[in-house]
């Protein structure tokens, strides 16, 4: 897959593009932020060596892409993060492994905007056949959007977070066209 199909796509007042290294201070900052380490249900340390790790791997690997949710003006303000695999679980499915808003963006329908933008690339793309995404049992608020925009649950288990709390993992899967 060409990855540049998701560098630089907006609508109205978002934009996605490809993250630089420039950006690590502020999505060090919005993951690490008390509010996401508690809707995660993970530990500080945790995310930090998760984030430092793939950070490290490049911005560039082969099957997973960094990328910044932005302002569409002038002085283009981060408003989100999110990684993207491709092709995972199986081919041509891409992933949404991770999306974080900024807590002064959140409650803005930032999260929808970005989906809608992945979506509309997804769907017009001949090497996306699947998009999916896990979350928590209770992160009630991202099940609800996910459901909204058309995916489907497709697989309920027991997961154990790291701060040594249990969820249920709930995975969403929309079919884009036909294998």
């Amino acid at each position: 897959m060409d990855w540049t199909i998701f560098d630089g796509i907006e609508e109205q007042s978002l934009r996605l593009r490809f993250a630089r290294e420039s950006d690590f201070s502020f999505v060090r900052d919005t993951v690490c932020h008390p509010g996401t380490l508690n809707a995660l249900n993970e530990t500080l340390a945790s995310v930090q060596a998760t984030l430092r790790q793939l950070w490290s791997e490049g911005l560039g690997a082969p099957d997973l892409r960094h990328l910044i949710a932005e302002t569409v003006r002038d002085d283009a303000m981060p408003v989100g993060y999110l990684r993207l695999l491709y092709p995972f679980p199986s081919p041509r499915s891409l992933w949404l492994s991770f999306i974080v808003i900024a807590p002064s963006h959140r409650r803005q329908s930032r999260g929808r905007g970005i989906l809608r933008l992945l979506l509309s690339v997804a769907q017009t793309s001949d090497c996306i056949a699947k998009f999916g995404m896990h979350t928590g049992s209770s992160n009630a608020a991202a099940g609800g959007l996910y459901e909204s925009m058309g995916f489907h649950c497709v697989k309920r288990e027991p997961w154990h977070n790291e701060d040594g709390t249990r969820d249920e993992r709930l995975t969403y899967c929309r079919v884009l066209r036909g294998e």
